[in-house]
């Protein structure tokens, strides 16, 4: 027993290193680059993100038939915004009911209406079912513009899973990765509505180290 103890205690540091090379290793994929830009530099708020839902009945392509999928997002979003503000210390995630209190906008409709308010997504939303676009100076993100595809996604899951990755990738975890299947930053097709252990960890390394 005491040999066995004594292994165990020799083992638990190396399992504790092994561990954070993982969560370093990943990190690094994640948060140094991002889908669109190969510069290699982190990126972060350092102010309170106040999210606004833009006014999805300014879509040309709406129509009521969305309504149950929106008001699940707007659901999801609640939760995301809770998980959120569980993991991170320096900054608080709210959602505001005026635009112009805001500096994250969430656009929940179709690809050309999110191309007319944010004309430089353009080349992107054509393979792209959800977005998301920072504005950074300085390392430092100021504004951010997220979003999800109502017409081209099949399933209300998949449309909360992208609402996730997106706003999550917007706190400067912007690339994607075909490592972990079960984070929310895989690179295949996925519907995962959870933060993975790998997730919170790298989460918790860009705002609170």
């Amino acid at each position: 027993m005491k040999k066995l103890i004594t292994l165990l205690l020799f083992l638990c540091p190396l399992l504790s290193l092994s561990q954070n090379n993982v969560i370093d290793s990943y990190f690094y994929e994640i948060a140094y680059r991002s889908e669109f830009n190969d510069k290699i530099y982190t990126k972060k708020w350092n102010e309170d993100i106040k999210i606004f839902i833009s006014d999805y009945k300014s879509d040309l392509n709406y129509n009521d038939s969305l309504i149950d999928v929106i008001d699940s997002l707007k659901i999801e979003l609640i939760r995301i915004v809770d998980d959120l503000n569980n993991y991170i210390d320096p900054i608080n995630l709210t959602i505001v009911n005026d635009s112009t209190e805001s500096n994250f906008f969430i656009y929940l409709g179709s690809s050309e209406w999110f191309n007319i308010n944010v004309p430089q997504t353009k080349p992107y939303t054509k393979s792209n079912f959800g977005l998301a676009w920072v504005t950074v100076s300085n390392n430092i993100i100021s504004k951010s513009e997220v979003y999800v595809d109502l017409h081209r996604i099949s399933t209300t899951k998949e449309k909360r899973h992208l609402l996730r990755e997106e706003i999550t990738q917007s706190l400067g975890l912007l690339n994607d990765s075909y490592k972990y299947p079960s984070s929310i930053f895989y690179q295949g097709w996925t519907d995962v509505t959870e933060y993975s252990d790998i997730d919170i960890a790298l989460i918790k390394k860009l705002y609170n180290e």
